[in-house]
């Protein structure tokens, strides 16, 4: 029992530095890559005339989101294909960030 709680304590100590460090990368590419956008707090932003969504709130999967950037729709306006220069790890780190937006 004692050496199950020395693990558990250990990976604690390995898992919360990694989760915040993802928090702050999917910070990070949110604001270079979708900040313009969707606005620095996910509320959205009028653009000329085209209203971009808020992303805050969204009731999207993370999963869905991936593959959303990583893919395009190509049904939409914007996002039709995927976004450029953003690696898949980027993709899951900032579709994590959008998801937890508060």
């Amino acid at each position: 029992m004692k050496n199950i709680c020395i693990i558990l304590v250990f990976v604690m100590l390995v898992a919360a530095p990694l989760s915040l460090w993802s928090a702050e990368e999917g910070a990070a590419v949110f604001k270079s890559s979708c900040s313009r956008c969707h606005g620095e707090n996910g509320e959205g932003k009028t653009m000329g005339t085209m209203k971009m969504p808020a992303v805050k709130g969204t009731k999207t999967s993370a999963d869905k989101l991936v593959e959303y950037l990583m893919k395009g729709e190509t049904d939409k306006k914007i996002h039709n294909k995927p976004v450029s220069g953003l690696s898949e790890e980027q993709a899951k780190v900032v579709a994590d960030y959008v998801i937890n937006m508060k």
